[in-house]
C-alpha cells in the first residue's frame, strides 16, 4: 500500500472534491472525516452532497468509505439528479473515485448495486462477489420492478507515472 500521510491524504480529498464540482458544474457540500493514525481499523468517510429541497430526483450524492486496514474502499451510495443522468458524468465520476482511491493506495472498490443499476456497473468492470448473484441478475436483467442489491467489486491496478483517466 503506498505510503499516505494524513496531509496527503487531505490533499487528495480536496483535489477529489475540487474534480468533483467540476464535473457535476457546481459548488457541492462535503463532510470529510480523516483517520487517526492512532486507531489503525478507523476509517476515512467522505460524503458529498448537494440534496435539493424537492426531493430525490434532484438530488447529487456520493457516500464512500475509505478502509486502510483491508485496502479496500466501499462505495455505499452515488446518486445524480435525475436531469444529469445518462450524459456520461456518472462514469466520469466513479473514474474519478477510482483514481482517488488508487491514489491513496487501495486495491479495491465494493458496491451494493440496485438491480436497475447494475447493467451501469457491469459496463465500467465491476463483478459480481457471488456466482449465484450474476445468475440471478442474467435471469432477470430485463425486469424493472426488482427491489434488491447486487455485491459488486473491482479490484484496481496500481497508479503508474502514465496511468490517465
Amino acid at each position: 500500500m503506498a505510503n499516505v500521510t494524513p496531509l496527503n491524504r487531505k490533499a487528495l480529498f480536496n483535489e477529489f472534491h475540487q474534480s468533483v464540482q467540476k464535473i457535476m458544474a457546481r459548488p457541492i457540500k462535503v463532510k470529510l472525516t480523516i483517520a487517526d493514525q492512532n486507531i489503525p481499523r478507523h476509517l476515512d468517510t467522505i460524503f458529498l452532497c448537494d440534496a435539493m429541497e424537492n426531493g430525490t430526483e434532484n438530488e447529487f450524492i456520493i457516500d464512500l468509505e475509505l478502509n486502510y486496514h483491508t485496502g479496500a474502499a466501499l462505495l455505499y451510495h452515488i446518486t445524480l439528479p435525475r436531469g444529469q443522468r445518462n450524459q456520461g458524468l456518472g462514469t466520469r465520476l466513479v473514474h474519478t473515485i477510482e483514481r482517488l482511491v488508487r491514489e491513496l493506495g487501495l486495491q479495491s472498490i465494493s458496491l451494493p448495486a440496485e438491480h436497475h443499476s447494475t447493467e451501469f456497473w457491469l459496463k465500467l468492470n465491476y463483478r459480481f462477489r457471488y456466482p449465484g448473484e450474476g445468475n440471478f441478475y442474467a435471469k432477470h436483467a430485463n425486469r424493472q420492478n426488482l427491489n434488491l442489491a447486487y455485491d459488486l467489486y473491482k479490484n484496481l491496478p496500481p497508479l503508474t507515472p502514465d496511468t490517465n483517466n
